[in-house]
């Protein structure tokens, strides 16, 4: 912990030396200043006299000249000099420091100087062309100086200076050294430094209000008479001129008590900025601070009052105490750390703490980690230094905040420049968004944010470490009215998303705008990684990429999304949805059974997807089970949306979804599937992915970008009874590289020979002078049962290749349900089982749609979701409303 050392008011005795001679009792009350002989010799200042004269008290003057002084008549100038002739310069430059030091330039032709103190009647004489005034023997009363200066020689006198006006302040008294008790009796060390004042400086003792005043050279004070604890102070105390009081060092007496003399408590502590300030506790050499999860450090020296942070938090510190490690004296009591100031609030709704400061939102974790659940409210925008650091850099601005139960409202003011590139696990401002927790009325602006690892979590389904989102690992309470402005978020080997990773609470009212790019290599969302909450009235304009499962609104959803639009572009490997990557139904490990929904929403964001492209959803349904693989649950439906977009992809390609499957244990069920959705973007199927081929993803498999040595895949087949037999000899047949749309693969050409038909898979790459010599393979992909024989792997990580349909849609591709849906002419046909799908004119869509569209979905929801307005294709209310 770094220290900051402070200058003290360091208690100064003022030892002052003065040179004048004794002087006769015929002589009082002549000049209230005693004159300094004349010395005999040449250069340098004015020479310290050997004795010091005793300070006498202030006299009543009946002459009204001010207080009677001792004063001794100067004598001549010694007549060993060699004389000096001429006028007499001018004297200039005339000053006096702040400890009373006389000072000027020297006159010309000047043999030495006269100096009038006060309009004394008699000058002091000096050779030097300077002069201690506090050197005289009598000093006055309020500390202050009128000063004159003229020159003379042996001939000529100089004339006198333009008068000089000072006053002098004083120096603090040395603070008592105390050292302890004996028995009852409080013990200190006397200082042995001459008192230079008006009057005699001497000790004093308060006990509790109550001022006892000690007789000069006592270093002692029995407090037998104390009966219960009681506050006492000593110090010196001067005569407030010319010494001041030392200052007071504080102890508490506690006669019963096993320790009875201990420091008081340190006082003012608070922090400001990111330094913790506090009164230094006289007589003590050493701190003790308890930070908020009770971890106590010490801090020692004699000159400590402040403590700068540093980034791992050990400035969130809720108590200091002093002591001291040498003294017979007991530790204070804790003082409580203040943390913002009396005018920056009191924490609650109506007088929230104002944030307006990066050092103010480190705030938030002291009383967070204290369980205090805060409102917080932003003053102004709140900037970071700007930094652009390597993609393989460590560094961050920003910390971690822990949990959130408090509500944090913006205001709608911005948060600027934060950088976090952090190599191990997730990476967000909170851990958790608690369910009383809330932010709001916030923006972010040129945000870097970017994370790779891969750890697992909290044991969760499909909630992974190493995702990166900016406000939360998980939300469990309400996100309002939080924009993205500009920035980027990356997640190298994860998932990433602009708000949070998973969202169990809600999230409402947002905005990415497009400034703002959000790549995960495996999963990504504008809002959210994972939903199982709710997100509604959120809009996506920034452009979104990944590897698998990538939407506008969340990657995955399995909780409810309504009124959310897209209208950024999308880009996946598998699974790219305009609003989400995967809708589909779960049953997670706590048995928790959830309906999905995404109802409302549109998309006019271009989507790109090798596999499993939608405009509303890259797949819909879980193929007949949910995650746990045990219940034959799939209900999850897409209402009331629609897409305006072009949606290209190479296998399963659909304007509402790319795959849609919606079984309820085995049975098709109308409240669930697409059901009142309509699509007028193009389809962009392309058709040179050939279906009698296996293909390897170049792009998603990292020693596949490799061109040599060469790549193979080794197939065998199965008669149902048992028997293989491999399509060639090891290692395979060779593949070619091809470029298909915009993607790159390897392929091998298995003509006449049906999915359900191959047993076994392998990709490997092969040392081509020597086939035996294997440097990568994937594992034994089998269990392959459809007939179909596009066999697409997209994820050298998975287990298994699963099989892939080259089929395409205007609703969707792959499908086993589509419900009063609607497709513009000129479109591709309806994919799938297209019941109570028509394809329509747009005159008809713009026209009289709008009513059988809401007749179904009103049914299953109870809403009308659409309206005309002004000849334009049918849109929500929701936007109508905007």
């Amino acid at each position: 912990m770094k220290v900051k050392n402070k200058l003290l008011l360091a208690s100064l005795l003022l030892t002052l030396t003065i040179g004048m001679a004794s002087c006769s009792s015929s002589e009082l009350g002549k000049d209230p200043f005693h004159p300094i002989p004349l010395e005999e010799f040449e250069g340098g200042s004015s020479p310290s006299p050997t004795t010091t004269p005793t300070v006498v008290p202030p006299q009543t003057n009946t002459s009204g000249e001010g207080p009677t002084v001792t004063t001794t008549t100067p004598p001549s100038p010694t007549t060993t000099d060699t004389p000096v002739s001429g006028e007499v310069g001018a004297i200039t430059e005339l000053k006096v420091d702040d400890l009373g030091k006389l000072s000027w330039k020297k006159a010309a032709n000047a043999q030495y100087y006269e100096i009038i103190i006060n309009d004394s009647q008699t000058p002091i004489q000096t050779k030097f062309n300077n002069f201690d005034i506090l050197s005289v023997d009598r000093l006055p009363e309020n500390g202050a100086f009128k000063i004159k200066v003229r020159g003379r020689n042996s001939e000529k006198d100089g004339a006198w200076s333009d008068e000089v006006n000072y006053s002098y302040n004083g120096l603090k008294i040395v603070t008592p050294n105390v050292s302890g008790l004996e028995g009852t009796v409080l013990k200190w060390s006397a200082t042995t430094t001459e008192f230079k004042g008006i009057n005699k400086a001497h000790p004093v003792v308060m006990v509790g209000n109550t001022k006892h005043t000690i007789e000069d050279g006592s270093t002692s004070f029995d407090l037998a008479g104390i009966t219960s604890k009681t506050e006492i102070a000593i110090y010196y105390e001067g005569d407030g001129v010319y010494n001041k009081d030392s200052d007071k060092v504080k102890l508490v007496y506690s006669p019963n008590a096993k320790e009875k003399l201990s420091f008081t408590k340190p006082e003012n502590v608070y922090m400001d900025g990111d330094i913790l300030h506090f009164d230094e506790v006289s007589g003590a050499n050493i701190y003790y601070l308890k930070d908020v999860y009770n971890t106590v450090t010490s801090i020692s020296g004699e000159e400590i009052n402040s403590l700068s942070s540093d980034r791992e938090g050990h400035f969130l510190i809720k108590e200091i105490w002093a002591g001291n490690t040498d003294l017979d004296i007991g530790n204070s009591e804790a003082s409580t750390v203040t943390y913002f100031k009396d005018n920056e609030g009191l924490g609650t709704a109506e007088s929230p703490y104002l944030i307006s400061t990066t050092s103010h939102l480190r705030y938030i974790e002291y009383y967070e980690a204290l369980g205090e659940a805060k409102y917080y409210k932003l003053t102004n925008d709140i900037s970071f230094k700007e930094y652009n650091p390597k993609d393989d850099e460590d560094y961050s601005n920003f910390y971690n905040l822990g949990s959130l139960s408090g509500v944090i409202d913006g205001d709608n003011h911005s948060i600027k420049n934060i950088v976090v590139y952090y190599k191990d696990g997730y990476s967000s401002i909170f851990d958790t968004i608690n369910e009383t927790g809330c932010i709001k009325n916030l923006k972010f602006e040129n945000t870097k944010w970017r994370t790779w690892t891969n750890r697992t979590n909290d044991g969760i389904m499909h909630e992974k470490g190493g995702d990166v989102a900016i406000l939360a690992y998980t939300n469990k309470g309400i996100i309002d009215n939080v924009i993205l402005a500009s920035g980027s978020v990356t997640a190298v080997k994860d998932g990433a998303a602009g708000l949070v990773s998973i969202n169990r609470g809600t999230i409402k009212n947002s905005k990415l705008l497009s400034g703002v790019t959000i790549s995960g290599q495996n999963e990504a969302g504008g809002f959210a990684i994972y939903n199982v909450g709710l997100i509604e009235r959120c809009i996506n304009y920034a452009n979104i990429s990944g590897s698998s499962t990538i939407g506008g609104i969340a990657g995955r959803n399995a909780g409810v999304i309504a009124k959310c639009g897209n209208e950024g572009k999308i880009s996946a490997d598998i699974y790219g949805g305009g609003i989400v990557g995967y809708n589909y139904n779960i049953k997670d490990v706590s048995g928790m059974q959830f309906d999905t929904i995404i109802k409302e929403c549109y998309n006019k964001g271009v989507v790109e997807a090798t596999a499993y492209a939608g405009g509303i959803a890259g797949k819909n349904g879980s193929d007949g089970y949910n995650e746990t693989a045990k219940d034959n649950y799939a209900n999850a439906g897409i209402y009331a949306s629609y897409n305006l977009a072009q949606v290209k992809g190479l296998i399963s390609v659909g304007g509402i979804a790319g795959s849609n499957f919606a079984y309820y244990e085995g049975v098709s069920d109308n409240g669930f599937g697409i059901v009142s959705c309509y699509n007028a973007g193009a389809i962009s199927y392309v058709s040179d992915f050939a279906t009698n081929r296996i293909y390897l993803s170049v792009s998603d498999c990292s020693w596949a970008k490799i061109d040599s040595p060469d790549f193979y895949v080794y197939a065998w087949t199965s008669d149902g009874s048992g028997d293989h037999a491999a399509l060639g000899d090891w290692p395979g047949k060779k593949m070619t590289k091809t470029t298909v749309g915009s993607s790159e693969f390897y392929y091998v050409d298995m003509t006449g020979v049906k999915a359900n038909q191959l047993s076994g898979l392998i990709f490997n790459r092969v040392n081509p002078t020597n086939k035996n010599e294997v440097f990568n393979q994937t594992e034994d992909l089998n269990t392959i049962s459809s007939s179909d024989t596009a066999i697409y792997y997209v994820n050298s990580e998975w287990k298994s290749a699963s099989l892939v349909e080259p089929s395409k849609g205007a609703i969707a591709g792959y499908n086993n349900m589509i419900n009063n849906c609607y497709a513009i002419s000129g479109n591709l046909t309806v994919g799938g089982a297209a019941l109570e799908s028509q394809i329509v004119t747009e005159a008809q869509l713009k026209a009289n749609i709008v009513q059988v569209l809401n007749s179904k979905v009103k049914t299953i929801l109870n809403i009308e979701p659409f309206v005309n307005k002004d000849n334009s294709y049918p849109i929500l209310k929701w936007e109508a409303e905007e």
